[in-house]
């Protein structure tokens, strides 16, 4: 009988270790609280017409669900086979996650900031020769990221003039032009590595 009772307690311990016989785990997979994303965008932006772009981008959760404060800032070049020129961007927003596993990421928001585009014309100051806006842009934007604390993102974005105004320079005018900007500003391409803990 003690020789039957020490078999079944030596049994019953080694199945409770070996890992095959255990539970599975149902602690939650790690949930990023905070990223950082650094990148660069191509596309089109006013007043010139082709624009290259690098960014500095953050993003922090609000509690435990699916949306998140975005902050980003920009700044390149826009030009086209007149003249060229500068675009920089400082804007804040929202947007919402929807992640499987972690790795695997569908992102939309929208920000709404500063938008300042140049363009100077080159060669000989004949008809428009600069142009300014300044606008207040909302930003409508969607994104993919993929990866686990690095991150790579893959998106687009549009930026939508709330208002602002441009400031036009022609040669040989007495005065420069001034008129309110609406509508569409820049539409791009975007591209970052980040990392998210």
């Amino acid at each position: 009988m003690r020789r039957t009772t020490r078999v079944c307690l030596i049994a019953t311990t080694l199945l409770a270790a070996t890992p095959a016989f255990a539970e599975p785990s149902t602690t939650a997979p790690w949930e990023p609280a905070q990223y950082v994303i650094a990148g660069g965008a191509m596309g089109l932006a006013k007043p010139g017409v082709i624009s290259g772009v690098v960014s500095l981008e953050g993003g922090y959760r609000l509690g435990s669900g699916w949306l998140w404060i975005h902050g980003q800032v920009i700044a390149g070049n826009a030009g086209d086979d007149q003249g060229s020129g500068h675009v920089y961007q400082g804007r804040a927003g929202i947007e919402a996650r929807a992640c499987w596993a972690v790795q695997l990421c569908g992102i939309a928001g929208v920000d709404l900031g500063g938008y300042r585009g140049t363009w100077v014309k080159d060669g000989f100051p004949v008809g428009l020769t600069s142009e300014t806006i300044d606008a207040l842009a909302a930003t409508p934007r969607m994104a993919g990221e993929i990866g686990d604390r690095l991150r790579l993102r893959l998106g687009i974005e549009f930026g939508l003039a709330a208002f602002g105004r441009s400031h036009r320079r022609i040669a040989s005018s007495d005065s420069d032009m001034d008129q309110s900007v609406s509508g569409p500003l820049n539409a791009e391409v975007t591209l970052g590595l980040g990392y998210q803990w």
